[in-house]
């Protein structure tokens, strides 16, 4: 995490637009971006900010904050510092996106690789991943939903295994942004919002 990278923009400049109230089809254009009460509190958000989210929050950088934007990587590690951090869910969802694997068409002719990659994905959905790495190491959200008899109640409620519907409702899914125009917009707009004064 840099105060001064650009990397990963798109999320504070989300961010910043539905804590003004901007709907999730207003998230991703030059048009409903491009006005000075916009880059005012986006400007806000990047001079008093200590440090940026680049992808992967760690405890290193979180420990001795009070507030941060995480996905939670980092809380495992925090509790055994002794710093005990909960993950606050906005009325208005959380951002996100979705991480995937696939195997590619490459493999169609070669059984063995094929077999190989089947596997480790059948290992990373498997329980034992599940709730060891993916809840326990990275603080993050299972994919496998069928672990919920070997979670503690908490964790249950924390990654919402009770209700189905829960990422449908609460997760605003990072907009695909369609027209260069306006990643390069988004990336300007972060830029001149990080220049000290």
């Amino acid at each position: 995490m840099n105060g001064f990278n650009t990397l990963y923009y798109e999320a504070n400049i989300y961010i910043t637009a539905l804590a003004m109230g901007y709907s999730v089809n207003e998230l991703a254009t030059a048009e409903n971006l491009n006005n000075p009460k916009f880059k005012k509190k986006l400007r806000e958000l990047a001079q008093n900010s200590s440090v940026m989210w680049e992808g992967i929050d760690t405890a290193d950088i979180l420990q001795n904050n009070s507030i941060a934007a995480v996905w939670g990587f980092s809380l495992p590690e925090l509790a055994k510092r002794g710093q005990v951090w909960k993950i606050a869910e906005p009325k208005e969802g959380t951002m996100g996106w979705v991480d995937n694997f696939a195997i590619g068409w490459s493999l169609k002719n070669k059984p063995f690789l094929r077999k190989v990659a089947e596997e480790w994905l059948n290992f990373v959905i498997s329980p034992d991943f599940q709730v060891e790495v993916t809840v326990r190491s990275l603080g993050s959200a299972p994919t496998n939903t069928h672990i919920q008899d070997r979670l503690t109640l908490e964790e249950i409620a924390m990654f919402h295994i009770n209700d189905p519907d829960y990422f449908q409702n609460n997760r605003i899914l990072w907009p695909t942004l369609k027209r260069t125009r306006d990643r390069n917009f988004m990336k300007h707009l972060w830029e001149k919002a990080l220049i000290k004064k």
